[in-house]
């Protein structure tokens, strides 16, 4: 299993966004941005076609670099480029003020939504992704399994290549232990030689899991559980 990178911002300091606190519906984060930055907006500008399109960008970059320096406490950290950049914030109190003062130009809000939510972000085994539906309309969970290259037997020499069918094998007995155990759903057109993609429930799959990892020690999964954004 890949372990996710330790956010440096404690989960004690993070708060769970809600719709009649912001004014806004939020929308889930899927990380805790860099590592440091639990919440995000994303401002939707609007333009004079009178005026140029780079100029007017870095205007909005130098009043919101103004604005994040002179009345925000925490640190802030900015991706713009576009109509609608990005501004990543630490504080809770600091996403609240700059609401306030940018209400009229906010696209979405981003960050944690529910307690379920915040412990995913912080969860070292599981990512999460904010979608509209399940994938397929049922699963909620998407596991990407594969066998990492120092333990494949195929070798090659040169233009050559051996086979060694041990590795198919492998692949194909972790699909069957996933499927006697689970209710799944795995595309064909995703599955090789040496990985495959599966989709299952998640409250399913992480009862199995210990029991997956000593079968298949071997084998590296990165596992991702979707959170409907709204």
């Amino acid at each position: 299993m890949i372990k996710k990178k330790t956010p440096t911002i404690s989960q004690s300091e993070v708060k769970i966004l809600k719709k009649r606190a912001l004014g806004f519906e939020p929308m889930p984060s899927n990380s805790i941005y860099f590592g440091r930055y639990p919440y995000k907006i994303v401002f939707n500008l609007s333009f004079d076609p009178s005026k140029q399109y780079g100029e007017q960008i870095l205007n909005f970059k130098f009043d919101l670099t103004n604005f994040t320096e002179e009345v925000l406490n925490q640190p802030t950290r900015q991706l713009i480029s576009t109509e609608k950049p990005s501004l990543f914030i630490k504080d809770y109190k600091d996403l609240m003020l700059t609401l306030a003062v940018y209400k009229d130009s906010i696209h979405q809000v981003h960050g944690p939504v529910s307690k379920e939510h915040m412990e995913l972000l912080f969860s070292s085994n599981y990512r999460c992704q904010g979608k509209d539906r399940l994938w397929y309309g049922i699963y909620d969970c998407k596991i990407e399994t594969w066998l990492p290259l120092k333990y494949r037997k195929n070798i090659t020499y040169g233009n050559l290549k051996h086979h060694d069918d041990e590795d198919a094998e492998e692949i194909r007995s972790l699909i069957e232990f996933i499927k006697d155990n689970l209710n799944a759903h795995i595309p064909k057109h995703w599955t090789a030689r040496f990985t495959t993609t599966i989709y299952c429930k998640f409250d399913e799959f992480v009862n199995i899991l210990p029991f997956l990892k000593l079968s298949y020690p071997k084998h590296t999964m990165l596992i991702t559980r979707a959170i409907l954004n709204s």
